[in-house]
């Protein structure tokens, strides 16, 4: 977003206006993190938005007084912007000075071809929010935390935060998706590897009991060594579908164990070792040893991290990608910051 800044060319006032709030904005999160780290002796951190609360306050009062002499010299041809103008300007509520001016005619949005472009709401709440989905909020504590006094606009509603959430779970997939096309390597496991194999219905029951009536097939694959995984919706269990996705996501030579399900019994014919278990009478071949019990769990895993109102089908993937990502990126130190890494890789701006 930043090199949007630095390379543009027409350079107007209000294109400067634009970026000065936006600075700003950051500014305040990072004047926040320095003054937490310069009092380690603190006993009790300082809220940010309290912090937030007395910055702006002070910044309030400087406008106040600099703003009556700003408008008594400025040129006649400007329209003249009052004090509760300027003021509304730092609270974030209006960020720009409203005048007429033979430059604004080349103004551009500093959010065209980013990832805030077609969103409504300031980018600030964006922010926010978006740190709020890496930590896995509620939309009730999501929608806590960003209303009230401190944003100067309507309370977020729950349509809102799912809106924000998505565009989330959006850039998960793309990053997912440019990755791929970048050459990454997407094929787990390979020799002396093992890798569980196994497919999954996602939907809801009539009633809560019975039968799965509708939903999504997905099938999964997770290298016991490695951890790397892959999770992909499927139209049908048959055997062409369900081989073909393996062997682009399965490395040669390595050894797949999955339940013998007889979509899998030509695994050996494309260069696998294959291993099986029959679940139906148990959950360890007591010959073998070959158990699924990873990519069990990781199903469990999957299941509980979906919205309990069943998500819909065509929203099914991306909450795959979700969970793909947030495991890809399960050690990172901040996960908010591997966020905002492949927002900028997936839009980066003018």
């Amino acid at each position: 977003m930043i090199s949007y800044y630095s390379t543009h060319n027409r350079k107007t006032r209000k294109w400067l206006k634009k970026l000065f709030m936006w600075i700003l904005e950051v500014t305040e999160v990072n004047a926040h993190i320095l003054y937490v780290l310069s009092r380690p002796e603190q006993p009790k951190k300082i809220p940010f938005s309290t912090f937030k609360d007395s910055l702006v306050a002070q910044l309030e009062n400087k406008a106040a007084e600099i703003t009556p002499a700003a408008i008594a010299t400025a040129p006649s041809h400007r329209t003249k912007a009052n004090v509760a103008n300027a003021v509304e300007r730092l609270q974030g509520n209006k960020h720009l000075v409203d005048y007429d001016g033979t430059d604004a005619r080349s103004s551009v949005s500093p959010r065209k071809g980013t990832w805030f472009e077609l969103s409504k709401i300031s980018i600030r709440k964006s922010l926010i929010l978006a740190y709020l989905w890496t930590r896995k909020a509620s939309y009730k504590d999501a929608i806590h935390e960003t209303s009230g006094a401190l944003f100067q606009e309507k309370n977020t509603s729950s349509e809102t935060v799912a809106d924000c959430y998505s565009y989330c779970r959006e850039v998960c997939t793309e990053a997912l998706l440019s990755s791929r096309a970048e050459g990454t390597p997407t094929q787990i496991g390979g020799p002396n590897l093992t890798v569980e194999v196994d497919e999954a219905k996602f939907g809801k029951r009539k009633y809560h009991r019975g039968r799965v009536v509708e939903g999504q097939w997905v099938l999964g694959g997770i290298c016991r060594e490695t951890r790397d995984c892959f999770l992909v919706p499927v139209e049908d269990r048959g055997a062409d579908t369900l081989l073909s996705i393996i062997r682009e996501r399965v490395a040669p030579g390595t050894t797949v164990l999955t339940d013998e399900w007889r979509a899998y019994s030509r695994l050996t014919e494309f260069g696998f070792t294959h291993q099986t278990v029959n679940h139906s009478q148990n959950f360890v071949n007591p010959e073998t040893g070959t158990n699924t019990n990873l990519i069990e769990n990781t199903w469990w895993c999957i299941k509980r991290s979906l919205p309990s109102t069943h998500t819909r089908k065509e929203q099914f993937a991306s909450h795959l990608a979700e969970f793909i990502w947030r495991k890809k990126n399960q050690n990172r130190e901040c996960l908010f910051t591997a966020f905002m890494e492949d927002v900028v890789a997936v839009y980066p701006g003018l």
